[in-house]
């Protein structure tokens, strides 16, 4: 018995999606700060976007994710999750890159302070810097009996 193929068609199954948009409202305010000019555009817009009949039935619009602010056409601020995120993320990063550096230091400095104790040892019991680790442990052993 041969199984009859399938054509595309039959496989494909129909799915409703609901595309997320991007949109904007620029407004300009008076603020003490890029914080509060963010947060005062964020108030001031938000419930004000308004789509014509034919648009609204297909398109919806939501409340504000972000602001971007610009102080003389100079972008100084973007207060959307994403950002807010990403920033969060870089302070991790440096913290976790002076982690690094502080027990890079560490290491070396307890590395230093080894090899000056292991060369006062060998020093203290006249073992050369080309004696063989068997003879030096020897002479070390050796003094350490008497």
């Amino acid at each position: 018995m041969s199984k009859t193929p399938q054509t595309k068609a039959q496989r494909l199954s129909e799915y409703d999606v609901t595309v997320i948009f991007d949109a904007s409202s620029s407004v300009t305010v008076k603020a003490a700060s890029p914080e509060d000019a963010a947060h005062k555009a964020e108030e001031l817009t938000n419930g004000n976007q308004i789509l014509c009949h034919q648009c609204s039935d297909t398109l919806e619009t939501g409340d504000a994710i972000g602001a971007l602010v610009y102080k003389d056409g100079e972008f100084i601020l973007d207060t959307s999750f994403q950002a807010m995120r990403i920033a969060l993320l870089e302070a991790k990063v440096l913290n976790v890159e002076a982690e690094r550096d502080q027990l890079r230091a560490q290491l070396a400095k307890a590395v230093a302070e080894e090899r000056e104790a292991c060369a006062k040892v060998a020093q203290d019991y006249s073992c050369q810097v080309g004696d063989a680790a068997w003879e030096c442990a020897a002479a070390i052993r050796a003094r350490s009996n008497t």
